[in-house]
């Protein structure tokens, strides 16, 4: 499984989480703080799936676009 794939399904999973903590809890402080921390974690690989996949494929349109360019220099 590809680290970008994997870091969606975290945070797929921690977003689960973070929604039963926050609504599910009694209500106390603790809970709406492990949800913060929770929700924190989600964001975080989230983002870090972002920036690696379109890292991905930033670098394979650059490699497209050199091949391009190359042909029309023949």
């Amino acid at each position: 499984m590809e680290l970008h794939r994997a870091l969606t399904f975290l945070g797929a999973v921690l977003l689960v989480a973070t929604l039963v903590t926050y609504y599910g809890g009694a209500g106390g402080s603790s809970s709406s703080g492990l949800a913060l921390v929770t929700g924190i974690a989600m964001l975080a690989a989230f983002a870090a799936s972002f920036v690696l996949f379109n890292i991905d494929r930033w670098d394979d349109s650059k490699r497209r676009a050199g091949r391009r360019a190359r042909r029309r220099q023949r």
